[in-house]
């Protein structure tokens, strides 16, 4: 059996994106993936956590910010869900 003939299930999730722009116009970003059944309280404790990594990894930033969270979906094996 290869990878293709592996039956696969979407597992949903959420995924929260924050990018720091530089002086230079150069964008960069780091992103977290969380579980779809997380409560607000949790997602937004994670997103102040992000932002926070993010200032400190680009201190030279001339802008911040966060792009929200977004559902999506992560497929795995059927045999791992």
């Amino acid at each position: 059996m290869d990878a293709d003939d592996i039956p696969m299930k979407p597992i949903p999730v959420k995924v929260l994106l924050a990018e720091a722009v530089m002086a230079d116009g150069a964008v960069h970003g780091q992103s977290v993936t969380a579980s779809a059944t997380w409560p607000d309280e949790a997602l937004a404790m994670t997103e102040e956590s992000l932002m926070d990594l993010v200032r400190q990894r680009y201190p030279g930033a001339v802008e911040y910010k966060s792009l929200g969270w977004k559902d999506a979906e992560v497929w795995v094996p059927e045999d791992e869900a």
